[in-house]
């Protein structure tokens, strides 16, 4: 009987299978220690489901993604102002440089600040140079007169800067500002432009009375009506 016990409690405790060889494989335990593999890792995750696991995880990596982004996304935002800004304050005359039809001399962007301070006056069918730009009126082909402008020295047609009320009598500049005189049906109408990418020039200032001539004397802009009388307009100092 005690040989009997002993017997039955070192049986499992089998000799070794010798190097090199392998225990031979019950295919149905196999078999099902991989469906309980299978069946436990679905339910797992079938638990994980339902108490929103999978969802929290999802959550929590689109805020780390986020997170992770925001910091590049202000970067760039940044560097992209940053970049509008200087390509802004470049200023018309380095611009002019690269976008010319025809080289641009050193000497140009050099008298760009005398031409600014300049002062002068063309009538209709004068011109005026001011900071690298020729300037003159031109008929449209619509009939309407505009302020055109051209780079210096340039053989290309002048773009149009803005359309004049009714017909130029002449135009003057003054510290870099450029003002328009013109008639229209016993009125005239005075305009002013400051030169640069992207401005547009002031709203039309009427006053009764037709204009024949312009003068330009120290900072007042000296118009002759018809008839001698003289309107006088301080451009300031």
């Amino acid at each position: 009987m005690t040989e009997a016990k002993h017997a039955k409690k070192t049986a499992p405790r089998h000799a070794a299978a010798p190097r090199g060889a392998h225990a031979p494989i019950n295919a149905a335990d196999a078999a099902h220690r991989a469906a309980r593999t299978v069946d436990t890792r679905e339910r797992t995750r079938q638990r994980q489901a339902a108490a929103g696991v999978g969802r929290a995880r999802a959550e929590t990596l689109g805020r780390s993604t986020s997170s992770g982004h925001a910091g590049a996304i202000a970067g760039a935002v940044i560097g992209i102002a940053l970049a509008c800004a200087l390509i802004w304050f470049v200023g018309g005359a380095v611009l002019r440089a690269f976008m010319a039809d025809e080289p641009v001399a050193d000497e140009l962007i050099a008298t760009d600040q005398a031409d600014a301070t300049a002062s002068a006056t063309a009538d209709a069918s004068g011109t005026l140079d001011v900071i690298g730009f020729t300037y003159s009126f031109e008929m449209t082909p619509e009939g309407d007169y505009a302020l055109a402008r051209q780079n210096i020295g340039s053989s290309a047609d002048p773009l149009t800067v803005f359309l004049v009320t009714g017909e130029p009598v002449g135009m003057a500049t003054y510290n870099g500002v450029i003002y328009v005189v013109s008639n229209l049906d016993g009125s005239f109408y005075l305009q002013s432009f400051i030169p640069g990418d992207g401005s547009l020039p002031s709203e039309p200032t009427q006053e009764e009375g037709t204009v024949t001539g312009m003068e330009l004397q120290g900072s007042e802009l000296r118009l002759t009506e018809e008839g001698g009388r003289i309107y006088t307009l301080e451009l300031g100092a």
